[in-house]
């Protein structure tokens, strides 16, 4: 079925002279430019970006530690993926970083990519919370503060994505298996309990406790494929996690705590 997909996303390209010859940034750009102006000439300009970036697919695929997904869902993955990234553009925004990078499209493209598959594999098995219109409160346990900040839980951006993956990878890198599995679960999992007549929610304690202690098979899968780990080593890591002691488990999670609410990356997003 792809390749039937692929011949057709070509025959398409195929009314752009030389568009092979053509790079990624002017193909996405002049997709861009005629979207209102022509949308035939468009969208043969939409088929040369998917064509150039189908293999994208295939490596995604093969890249997977667990074969969960088709190659059928990954190139949903890549559809949207790419769609997200063309519809929003950022790197024809002067007050973005990707602004005047060659490579901007590429990158853009890579991460919305892969913050579809995030989508997916999110949606397997974690017990997601409800989109609500309420922040998470990141002040420390049993500890009142004036300067804490809020967690938009229900913030699915590219940005969040790629953030939780780059610093879920560290902290497992790092042999900080509890803190990685603690960030995973503050935001993908239900440990929130919402405040009476608050516009915000507060970790669970007895909640989180519970699901770090059950972790299971299925998530450990999950796990490997989200954050791109051997499921080996994430075995190891969530056996590590059960025969901890409470009073290690609720110190550890006081630390993190203090430590994003000190994230600069994060907290300026929040802020922003």
């Amino acid at each position: 079925m792809l390749d039937d997909y692929k011949r057709s996303y070509e025959e398409c390209a195929n009314l752009i002279k030389d568009w092979k010859s053509i790079s990624s940034i002017d193909l996405c750009d002049n997709y861009i430019k005629n979207l209102e102006i022509d949308p035939d000439k468009s969208q043969a300009y939409l088929s040369a970006v998917i064509c150039r970036y189908w293999y994208i697919i295939q490596r995604t695929y093969y890249a997977q530690r667990i074969k969960l997904a088709s190659e059928e869902d990954v190139y949903d993955w890549f559809i949207e993926g790419l769609y997200n990234a063309l519809n929003h553009h950022v790197w024809t925004d002067p007050n973005n970083k990707l602004y005047g990078d060659e490579k901007g499209p590429e990158k853009a493209i890579s991460v919305c990519i892969y913050s579809a598959k995030l989508n997916y594999f999110q949606s397997l098995e974690y017990d997601k919370r409800k989109t609500n219109k309420y922040a998470l409160s990141l002040e420390e346990l049993e500890e009142d503060s004036s300067d804490d900040y809020y967690l938009p839980y229900y913030d699915q951006s590219p940005f969040m994505k790629m953030y939780m993956y780059e610093k879920v990878r560290k902290m497992f890198f790092d042999y900080d298996y509890f803190s990685a599995f603690l960030l995973d679960a503050i935001v993908n999992v239900e440990v929130f309990s919402k405040e009476e007549n608050k516009d915000y929610a507060t970790l669970s304690l007895r909640k989180l406790l519970k699901y770090l202690r059950n972790i299971d098979d299925r998530y450990i899968k999950i796990f490997s494929n989200i954050y791109d780990l051997d499921e080996k080593d994430v075995i190891q890591a969530v056996e590590f996690i059960k025969n901890l002691p409470s009073e290690r488990m609720i110190r550890n999670i006081t630390n993190l705590l203090f430590l994003l609410r000190r994230d600069k990356e994060l907290i300026n997003y929040i802020r922003s």
